[in-house]
């Protein structure tokens, strides 16, 4: 009996770890979302500019992150 008690103790806390690590999915999918709008926008402002056009991605391989540049 002691043993089922604790596989649904560890079942329910794996649950609960689930259900939070998806919120907090979701959380940082709105965080991005955000970020591409206000970036847009920002591009578009400053197109409106005549200045710099484009937000370019390139990849830095020394850190295997990618960098950004403006286009002109």
């Amino acid at each position: 009996m002691k043993f089922a008690e604790n596989i649904r103790e560890v079942a329910t806390k794996t649950l609960v770890t689930l259900h939070q690590q998806g919120e907090q999915i979701t959380r940082s999918h709105h965080v991005a979302v955000n970020i591409d709008h206000d970036l847009s926008r920002g591009e578009k402002l400053l197109g409106s500019l005549g200045g710099l056009q484009k937000l370019e991605t390139k990849e830095d391989t020394s850190n295997n992150r990618p960098s950004y540049c403006w286009r002109h």
